[in-house]
């Protein structure tokens, strides 16, 4: 799945191509955008802010890191 500068990333997974700076504020709170490239982990949310990946599809939906974060606080 390709992931073009100023998108989100639609889904987990890992960087198979390219590289990037992907704001992850949402997930981590760090206001520093962090460098992505071959093998990285990107999440769902997150916005790639420069550069270009594609990505390889490692979690969907249910499974997902912020569907996860969100089933923790509802059950807090």
């Amino acid at each position: 799945m390709k992931v073009n500068p100023g998108t989100q990333v639609p889904i987990d997974g890992i960087v198979a191509l390219g590289s990037g700076l992907c704001n992850e504020a949402m997930l981590t709170g760090e206001a520093k955008p962090v460098n992505k490239g071959i093998g990285s982990k990107v999440f769902g949310g997150s916005m790639l802010t420069v550069g270009s990946i594609i990505i390889k599809v490692e979690k969907l939906g249910e499974n997902s890191t912020i569907n996860q974060i969100i089933k923790l606080v509802e059950s807090a």
